[in-house]
C-alpha cells in the first residue's frame, strides 16, 4: 500500500530530526575541553547555527552589547555585560566589532538574536539567565532598519533566547519562572526533553497558541521548530544601521576633551 501524506511528512521529519540532533551532539563533542572536562557550549551553539543560518548571520561567542544610548555601561555591572551568542546581520554598516581589551563589543542595533547557553536548566541559572535578557529591554534598536522586509511574524528587535543541553528542574518550576519575566525572553530551547517553549510576544509563537495563553509549548522537533521559529521572526532589510552607536561614542568622548 502506497504511504499517506502524513506518513511520508512524519518520516521526512524523522529524518530532518535525527540530522539536526546527530549533528548538534557531534559539534559539541568538538568542543570538549580536556583541561576542564567541560564543554564550551556558546561555541558549539554558534558553529551548529552557523551550518544552517550561515548565509545570513555572522556568529560571535562571548561578546558585549553596546546600543547607541550607550545605557550599557549604567546597566550592567562590571563583567556582567558578556553574552554567549550573538547574530549579528551580514550587512550591518559600519561592520565594525569594538575591541577594548579582551572584550569585544557588538553594536546592539547589529544583533539579529541572542542566546544565553548553559548546560543545565535548574532555577539558579535560569534565573540568572532571565536577570540578563530582561536588561535589555531598556535598549531602543529604533530605526536601524531603513527599507526593511518584513513577514506576517517579523519583530523588529533582536530575539532573546535560553538555550540549555539538559534539564534538572520541574517543568512547572521553569513555567511560573518564565510567566514572571515575561518581557524578558522570546524562546527556550531544552534540548533533552526536545522541547522548545515560546513566547507570545512573538507573532509567530501567537499564531500557534491560544489567543489567551502567554507561551506555547512545541514538545517535538526541537532544532528544527527553534531555527523556524527564529527565522520567521525576523526582520530582513537591504541595510542594517550601526552608526548611530559609534556616533554615540564620538560625541561622548569629545564632551570629555
Amino acid at each position: 500500500m502506497k504511504p499517506g501524506i502524513e506518513e511520508n511528512a512524519s518520516r521526512i521529519l524523522k529524518g530532518i530530526d535525527e540530522s539536526l540532533r546527530n549533528r548538534f551532539k557531534e559539534i559539541r563533542e568538538q568542543y570538549f575541553n580536556q583541561n576542564t572536562k567541560g564543554y564550551e557550549y556558546e561555541k558549539a551553539v554558534s558553529t551548529f547555527l552557523n551550518n544552517y543560518l550561515g548565509g545570513i548571520f555572522d556568529f560571535h561567542t562571548r561578546v558585549a552589547l553596546i546600543d547607541k544610548d550607550l545605557k550599557a555601561f549604567e546597566v550592567f555591572s562590571t563583567g556582567e555585560n558578556d553574552f554567549d551568542v550573538v547574530a549579528t546581520f551580514k550587512n550591518a554598516c559600519p561592520k565594525i566589532v569594538l575591541r577594548v581589551g579582551d572584550t569585544n563589543f557588538i553594536p546592539f542595533d547589529a544583533a539579529a538574536f541572542i542566546i544565553e547557553v548553559k548546560q543545565t536548566l535548574n532555577k539558579e541559572n535560569l534565573a540568572k539567565d532571565l536577570e540578563k535578557l530582561g536588561k535589555l529591554i531598556s535598549f531602543d534598536c529604533s530605526g536601524r532598519f531603513g527599507i526593511s522586509f518584513t513577514g506576517q511574524f517579523s519583530i523588529d528587535r533582536p530575539i532573546k533566547t535560553l538555550l540549555y543541553y539538559e534539564s534538572s528542574v520541574a517543568g512547572d518550576t521553569v513555567v511560573k519562572m518564565l510567566l514572571d519575566n515575561v518581557k524578558s525572553w522570546d524562546l527556550l530551547l531544552d534540548f533533552s526533553n526536545d522541547v522548545v517553549i515560546g513566547n507570545a510576544a512573538l507573532p509567530i509563537v501567537k499564531a500557534n497558541m491560544g489567543a489567551d495563553k502567554l507561551l506555547g509549548v512545541f514538545a517535538s522537533h526541537s532544532l528544527l521548530n527553534y531555527i523556524l521559529l527564529t527565522q520567521s521572526s525576523i526582520t530582513l532589510a537591504p541595510v542594517t544601521e550601526t552608526m548611530r552607536v559609534f556616533l554615540s561614542l564620538l560625541r561622548s568622548a569629545s564632551k570629555k576633551t
